[in-house]
């Protein structure tokens, strides 16, 4: 089957119960719609990590919110970076986090064949 590269970008955001933190996913969940046709958001993933002393992990209850767009490195990068910059300074405006992480990364999807392929 076909493939269609596409670039996807996450965010990961702490499950709080602060209603900052569930206005943020809802802006979000409009903003990758109206942009990019769509997104996801996943219920109650557990982040760790160590704490700033290193002695325990810490859990961190996270919720991720993602959209699958049609930009490529090659040809999209100068959008692609500005829009990310504008991304993570609406999110630090958005909450008292001490780190944000936003990822991006390529992904597949696979294409339906068309009529005439079969």
């Amino acid at each position: 089957m076909p493939l269609s590269e596409r670039l996807r970008i996450e965010v990961f955001v702490p499950d709080n119960p602060n209603p900052a933190y569930h206005a943020l996913l809802t802006a979000l969940e409009r903003e990758f719609v109206y942009t990019f046709g769509g997104c996801t958001i996943t219920p109650h993933f557990e982040g760790r990590y160590w704490s700033d002393t290193r002695q325990t992990t810490i859990h961190d209850p996270v919720r991720l919110i993602f959209t699958d767009t049609d930009l490529t490195p090659a040809r999209d990068m100068h959008a692609l970076t500005t829009y990310l910059d504008e991304l993570y300074a609406t999110i630090a405006e958005a909450l008292e986090e001490e780190d944000l992480l936003i990822a991006v990364h390529t992904v597949s999807h696979v294409l339906r064949p068309s009529e005439e392929d079969q």
